[in-house]
């Protein structure tokens, strides 16, 4: 008997979340107050806000209307 359990997906269904999902790349901790931008990258939210107060991003704000993700995407 195989212990490993089958993640076939259904159309539209995520797959399963790992322990990176939990995880905010900018302070490497678990997400607090998780804000997830539409690539579907998730941050805490302090560290969102820490990131908007950068100079280089608010430029970018006026200019565009919105905020880039870090990652560039």
């Amino acid at each position: 008997m195989n212990d490993e359990q089958d993640y076939t997906l259904s159309a539209g269904a995520e797959p399963p979340l790992h322990e990176q999902d939990y995880t905010c790349p900018i302070c490497l901790e678990l997400l607090l107050r998780p804000v997830k931008l539409s690539c579907d990258h998730r941050f805490c939210r302090g560290c969102w806000a820490h990131v908007l107060q950068g100079r280089d991003v608010r430029a970018t704000a006026r200019l565009t209307g919105g905020a880039a993700c870090p990652y560039r995407c």
